[in-house]
């Protein structure tokens, strides 16, 4: 079953005054996937297992495989930056 988790990382002030966040994600999924296929919601993708992305995110999905099976999962990513 594909499944994440995040860890928000707010690092120096950008030219907003508003600190710029690293979201660590990490593959929480079971059934020892071999793929991974992350989309996020500012329309960037990955194949790492466990990504790091640097923009404004809402929310993101995460398919993962094994063989000829597939599982998806969308999880919505929430963090105040303001």
């Amino acid at each position: 079953m594909a499944d994440f988790g995040y860890e928000v990382e707010l690092g120096e002030v950008g030219p907003t005054y508003c600190p710029v966040a690293a979201i660590r994600f990490t593959d929480e999924s079971t059934g020892d996937p071999t793929g991974w296929e992350w989309e996020f919601s500012d329309h960037t993708t990955s194949t790492e297992q466990n990504p790091t992305v640097r923009h404004e995110l809402f929310e993101a999905t995460l398919t993962v495989s094994r063989g000829d099976e597939t599982d998806t999962v969308t999880h919505p990513v929430s963090y105040a930056v303001c």
